[in-house]
């Protein structure tokens, strides 16, 4: 972990400060994932190295089944006596039924023993703001005093869900936080790298999610109408809930949002904002500039880009993509999901008042990527030579 960041763990009614080795602060085998706070308050959620294989429902619109064994260190092949060698293949071939490694955790060339995702989508600082916006933001004042493009975002619960904001601002904001100080790792940005969560980590986070590690069924869409971070409502899809937050995250019925089913996995994957990832279609449109220069522009290891024939992925593994779906448009993704007509940007997790098929964690929709109702959560990666 970084200087800033704190181990919680939660007491039943509320959430602790604990220590590293505390015994009690994480439980991968009970689907206790490791929490931790930044100083500014925002909450992260440990994802551990480890290798997979989907043992049914391979590049298929049936959901099937996926399995992970966690990694020691970054050595995949630890257990190699009992699975065998594992498939290093980089094609989708190489899960299916199958152990590979998952390229989520190979940063550009550095090996990694997990990464930190933020427990619930971007807020921002600004209760004004967050008031205004959550009202609608129509007058030109109100969306000039609410030009949040060199603010800085939060990752909390109850609060409203940054939606006004472009792929590239989105971008920008999450790279800005390392050498941010109220984060409490100080302004050097040595040993730190934040990012727009990728594609492939999204599925890292999605696969973890259907194993035995984690909430294997459904998860309960945030129906939140003013977009409350960590809210469900009564039911698996309920509808659009308008007066705020019907269930929140730490109820009976706000864990089922959860990754894990229980107050330790990562909140609103399902419903909340659409969700812009740092991923595109690279098919040479003036758009992608427009609207996203600064993710065009940036190194390989902060982006997937996918060709024209976006589906056309079997050099792709690990993103909830081609393994787990089997047409380029429609309800063609496990747990009967929509894939979205073919666009610019890659989005995931539908919005608050989409159908249920739209909102899974395998569906998929795109986006001109610009200031419309996308929201947008960060990846945090601590060690050396970052």
């Amino acid at each position: 972990m970084s200087t800033g960041m704190t181990p919680i763990k939660w007491d039943g009614s509320t959430w602790v400060d604990t220590t590293e080795d505390d015994s009690d602060w994480y439980d991968y085998t009970a689907k206790k994932w490791a929490n931790a706070r930044t100083a500014d308050g925002s909450m992260w959620v440990w994802i551990p190295r480890y290798i997979y294989k989907i043992t049914s429902g391979w590049h298929s619109a049936t959901a099937g089944k996926i399995e992970v064994q966690f990694s020691k260190g970054t050595n995949d092949n630890w257990n190699s006596s009992v699975i065998g060698n594992i498939d290093t293949g980089t094609t989708s071939n190489a899960s299916n039924n199958k152990w590979t490694n998952h390229p989520a955790f190979n940063f550009g060339g550095t090996q990694l023993t997990g990464f930190w995702v933020a427990k619930f989508e971007a807020s921002s600082y600004d209760t004004w703001c967050d008031n205004e916006l959550a009202s609608g933001c129509s007058t030109s004042s109100c969306k000039s005093a609410c030009d949040r493009t060199i603010s800085s975002p939060a990752f909390k619960p109850n609060a409203y869900s940054w939606r006004t904001v472009s792929v590239n601002n989105a971008f920008i904001l999450s790279r800005n936080m390392e050498t941010n100080s109220k984060y409490g790792w100080g302004t050097s940005g040595s040993g730190i790298d934040t990012h727009l969560m990728k594609n492939v980590e999204w599925g890292a986070v999605a696969y973890l999610t259907t194993s035995i590690y984690g909430n294997n069924n459904l998860l309960w869409r945030n129906n939140s109408y003013p977009y409350t971070t960590g809210c469900v409502g009564n039911s698996i899809n309920a509808g659009a809930y308008w007066e705020g937050c019907a269930y929140q995250y730490h109820t009976g019925n706000g864990v089922r949002g959860s990754t894990t089913g229980n107050i330790y996995g990562v909140y609103d994957l399902r419903g909340g904002g659409n969700e812009i990832l740092a991923a595109y279609i690279d098919n040479n449109h003036d758009t992608l500039n427009q609207h996203g220069s600064s993710l065009v522009s940036a190194a390989s290891k902060y982006k997937d880009v996918y060709p024209t024939s976006y589906n056309n992925t079997i050099n792709k593994k690990g993103d909830a993509f081609y393994e787990t779906s089997n047409r380029d448009t429609g309800r063609y993704a496990w747990n009967n999901s929509h894939i979205g007509s073919p666009g610019f940007f890659i989005e995931r997790g539908g919005f608050t008042n989409s159908g249920d098929t739209t909102s899974q964690i395998f569906g998929i929709t795109f986006s001109t990527g610009g200031s419309d109702t996308g929201t947008f959560r960060t990846v945090l990666l601590v060690g050396e030579g970052l």
